[in-house]
């Protein structure tokens, strides 16, 4: 299994995974939260349904993406063990762009947009399991704009829809994924943060990360005892 690794950028409902394309050559097949540290960050072992989000806390909502290709690697002539040959098939496919699209059954949809592209480089080999760890669940306009949507802490449901395009490594044309869409509570807990004299701002949250996600409260910590607050 492969894991594709994305670097950070500073309850039950169900994953709707959508209409799968006839031809689609990689599926994402659920959700999966992180887990270890934020040297060492992983998939769960478990998918998720849903998400939170506390849009007052300084972070946003990654997670994990669990894809399976939908394509046999092909054998081609002169392939060795660990040779060039035979780490470029061509049925391995390269994601190239994230296609975002948001929608609320609140009064106001809590984000600027209702759609969004983001680039992405991620190489799925043919045949294989391959996990997208630290996914960004928002893209940038969205990720701008929750922090002054005006949500209160009730909160607000957000769908998000995510499907990825890309190509084949031999060529040819685009492709896609199926389209799942992520329900994530928006909301805002009143957090205003931490007095920079006495404080610090504790990374409790999934891979040493700050709290806000998934029901893990955004805390402060003493300058002097910075762990206090244990991730995990």
């Amino acid at each position: 299994m492969r894991t594709i690794l994305i670097a950070a950028m500073t309850a039950m409902a169900l994953v709707t995974a959508g209409c799968v394309p006839d031809d689609a050559p990689v599926i994402i097949r659920q959700v999966k939260g992180l887990t270890g540290t934020a040297d060492n960050c992983s998939a769960g072992e478990l998918g998720i349904l849903r998400g939170s989000l506390d849009v007052s806390a300084p972070t946003t909502y990654l997670g994990v993406l669990d894809l399976r290709s939908e394509t046999g690697s092909v054998i081609q002539p002169g392939a060795g063990v660990n040779t060039e040959v035979e780490r470029t098939d061509p049925n391995d496919v390269i994601l190239d762009t994230i296609h975002y699209d948001y929608a609320s059954n609140a009064d106001t949809l809590p984000t600027t947009t209702q759609f969004e592209d983001e680039p992405i480089y991620a190489l799925v080999p043919a045949g294989s399991d391959t996990p997208i760890v630290n996914f960004p669940f928002f893209g940038s306009k969205a990720r701008e704009s929750l922090p002054t949507s005006g949500v209160d802490a009730t909160g607000v449901t957000v769908n998000v829809g995510i499907q990825l395009e890309g190509r084949f490594r031999s060529g040819g044309g685009r492709v896609k994924t199926n389209r799942i869409v992520f329900p994530i509570v928006v909301f805002d807990s009143g957090f205003t943060g931490c007095d920079p004299a006495t404080q610090v701002l504790a990374l409790n949250g999934p891979c040493e990360t700050p709290g806000g996600v998934n029901g893990i409260p955004v805390v402060c910590c003493p300058i002097d005892n910075p762990g206090c607050a244990s991730s995990e």
